[in-house]
């Protein structure tokens, strides 16, 4: 879509200065207050070893486990394991970042800048042989309420204005991607929840493919797949289509410029 409007622009450094503070941080989000912390650390010392009794099971894999849990004063939250197999993904995972620290990081990104995602809640990982080696990582989030966009629209056929204010309000959080170089790197309809009772809110899920470019070129090749993906949900469905196609088309914000 076309990057050439432009919009007001933070301070670059702003998220970067953020983020380097952020660091390798993992355990309790330094978000919580210390009465939470307390009480999460300690419904959390068991549940990390591993997965509870009464976990509602949305995905069970050989590589990850993801379910939802309620976690007395925090409510449901979701609970994903990662089980790395091979020795070349484990050193990968140790080297570059697990998942779960991509997921942990870009939240905390998201929630800095104003993008609705889930509240990260806990990251714990098992390492061996130094920290080289990843053994299995453990992320908690709040869980968003609502159901996928995918869902929304299976049962909200006829909606269109309710579809066209959801469609913008995706649209301005994609504004402020942009502004700030963000890409989600998965942008299927399954991965942005819609409110039930409010359709003017959204929340981004499943973080793991989350870039923040360091320029406008490498920023713009990944928005381009960003925006092919988000469109190629609707392509079916020519109504909708249409209505996000719109949205991409007002929302081609210029990315910060690269610093000098």
């Amino acid at each position: 879509m076309d990057q050439s409007n432009s919009s007001p622009q933070p301070d670059p450094s702003a998220l970067q200065a953020y983020m380097d503070g952020l660091g390798k941080t993992t355990g309790l989000s330094p978000a919580l207050d210390d009465a939470s912390r307390q009480s999460l650390a300690q419904n959390l010392a068991t549940i990390a070893a591993r997965p509870p009794s009464g976990m509602t099971i949305y995905k069970y894999g050989t590589r990850s486990l993801v379910g939802s849990y309620p976690l007395e004063e925090f409510g449901p939250v979701v609970l994903k394991y990662y089980f790395p197999k091979s020795l070349v993904k484990r050193l990968s995972y140790g080297l570059l970042g697990s998942r779960a620290e991509r997921s942990w990081r870009a939240a905390h990104a998201f929630r800095f800048v104003g993008i609705p995602t889930p509240a990260p809640l806990f990251l714990k990982e098992r390492r061996t042989l130094g920290g080289l080696l990843l053994d299995q990582a453990f992320l908690v989030t709040r869980q968003a309420p609502g159901i996928p966009l995918s869902l929304w629209v299976e049962r909200h056929p006829g909606e269109l204005d309710r579809l066209r204010r959801i469609a913008d309000a995706i649209g301005s959080a994609l504004s402020i991607m942009a502004r700030h170089r963000i890409t989600h790197g998965d942008l299927k309809a399954s991965n942005i929840i819609v409110d039930s009772d409010n359709a003017d809110a959204i929340s981004f899920i499943d973080l793991d493919a989350v870039e923040i470019l360091s320029t406008p070129a490498a920023w713009s090749a990944a928005r381009a797949k960003d925006e092919k993906r988000l469109l190629a949900n609707w392509r079916d469905l020519p109504k909708v289509f249409e209505i996000f196609r719109s949205v991409l088309d007002r929302t081609g914000d210029t990315p910060l410029p690269e610093k000098r």
